[in-house]
C-alpha cells in the first residue's frame, strides 16, 4: 500500500489591535489574550437612506457604551 501526502499551507485571520471608535483608546488584552468586553456594531446601509449601500463598522469600549447610552431617551432594561 502506498499513501501519498501532501503539505498545505493554511492561512488564518487572526485579531489585531482593537481601538474604541469614540475615545481612541486600544483595548486591553488579559494575560490570555482575550480582549477586554466592547460593543462591535456593522450596519449596511439601505437604499432608502442617503448612504445607500455603505458598509460602516465600529467598535465601542465599555465606558464609551455607558456615556453612550447615557443619552438615550428610551433608557435599556
Amino acid at each position: 500500500m502506498l499513501i501519498k501526502t501532501e503539505k498545505r499551507t493554511q492561512e488564518t485571520e487572526v485579531v489585531g489591535n482593537i481601538y474604541c471608535n469614540m475615545c481612541g483608546r486600544q483595548l486591553k488584552t488579559d494575560k490570555h489574550g482575550y480582549y477586554e468586553d466592547f460593543v462591535h456594531i456593522e450596519k449596511r446601509w439601505g437604499y432608502t437612506s442617503e448612504k445607500d449601500g455603505k458598509e460602516q463598522s465600529v467598535d465601542i469600549c465599555e465606558h464609551c457604551w455607558d456615556k453612550f447610552t447615557a443619552g438615550f431617551a428610551i433608557k435599556d432594561k
